[in-house]
């Protein structure tokens, strides 16, 4: 054999050994950094590698939390697709496409909990900037589930979203040291399997904590799917009614600003020969909520609403009581809220 093709089919046998090596040498890696994060654990089962399409895809991601000395699943995503934009390489840049198909996201009431120690170990946008060193021009998650769940009340509740496509723009792990870098989202849904929701986020993905703002809008939820959200804080539920829900809030360099508008309608919490059967005390509460709701109710138009303002910072947000409970007069009677966005809360970068 001359010297030539020994050459050729040594490089072949090299590209070959690489070729199968690879996808077993990004799965170790992919799984070693989800281990970096604290207090949570995870793996993925494989990767399936084109390098001429130039993408991979990582299937079965599965990543637990530590819930009171036990683990609980708050992550699965069946695959992970993620592609190279072809025309940006000509333009010497690594730009990449994200496609997530049919994630579970399950989220803990202690999860949020502000007392919790600060567990050592590396930030999850470490480890995303460690397994996609590229740009990401879009991402897209499709047939999405979100849960939120508390055990520590009584009744526990669950809250839920599903349904839920996303689509993300310009969102990059590489510093802009020239000025910075924002992102957008789309959200559409539904929750609790009545209510329509929207949401619009424009974000800074590489700030720790990010500069943000979002504004949100939610729909037509039959209140019936908050009944054990609401006995668990209000100890009643509703016999029927429906509600809105918008809000808009900003945060920039760790400040908070922007309201939260719920809107009520057709509202009834208590009912006379359902609950009074049940339990005296229990439908002596739920009379006086159901009084309550009827005092500051805009009577034309059959709906209770306020508009909550929040400001602060991050670690310390708050809600002004008192001008929340002046606008639930001003709504009785004066006006009636209406389900839109005002437009008056500004993004960070404005």
């Amino acid at each position: 054999m001359s010297k030539k093709w020994r050459i050729i089919l040594i490089i072949a046998a090299v590209f070959i050994l690489i070729r199968i090596s690879l996808p077993y040498a990004i799965l170790y890696f992919v799984n070693n950094s989800i281990k970096d994060i604290p207090e949570y654990t995870g793996k993925i089962e494989g990767v399936d590698l084109h390098i001429l399409k130039g993408n991979y895809q990582i299937q079965n991601v599965q990543m637990s939390w530590l819930k009171d000395n036990e683990w609980v699943q708050v992550v699965d995503i069946p695959s992970i697709q993620i592609s190279t934009v072809w025309s940006k390489i000509l333009q010497g840049k690594i730009v990449a496409s994200v496609n997530i198909e049919k994630p579970v996201l399950t989220l803990y009431y202690r999860m949020t909990k502000a007392e919790r120690p600060k567990a050592k170990g590396k930030p999850i946008t470490d480890v995303f900037r460690e397994i996609t060193p590229a740009k990401i021009e879009t991402f897209t998650v499709r047939d999405a589930e979100i849960r939120f769940r508390n055990y520590y009340t009584q009744p526990n509740y669950v809250l839920y979203a599903d349904s839920i496509y996303i689509s993300l723009y310009n969102l990059t792990n590489m510093q802009n040291l020239s000025s910075p870098t924002y992102a957008s989202m789309d959200l559409i849904g539904k929750v609790m399997g009545s209510g329509n929701l929207s949401i619009n986020l424009m974000f800074n993905p590489i700030q720790t904590p990010p500069n943000f703002f979002v504004g949100l809008k939610m729909l037509n939820l039959d209140v019936n799917s908050l009944d054990t959200f609401s006995k668990a804080y209000g100890g009643f539920d509703f016999e029927k009614g429906t509600m809105d829900l918008t809000s808009e809030i900003t945060m920039k360099n760790s400040e908070i600003d922007g309201y939260v508008k719920p809107i009520f309608r057709n509202l009834q919490v208590f009912s006379w020969k359902k609950d009074v059967k049940e339990d005296a005390l229990k439908a002596f509460w739920e009379g006086l909520v159901g009084s309550t709701s009827e005092v500051f109710e805009n009577q034309p138009r059959d709906q209770l609403a306020t508009r909550i303002p929040i400001s602060g910072t991050i670690s310390d947000p708050k809600v002004d009581i008192l001008t929340s409970v002046l606008n639930v007069l001003r709504d009785a009677f004066v006006k009636a809220f209406m389900p839109t966005l005002e437009g008056n809360v500004k993004p960070p970068n404005e």
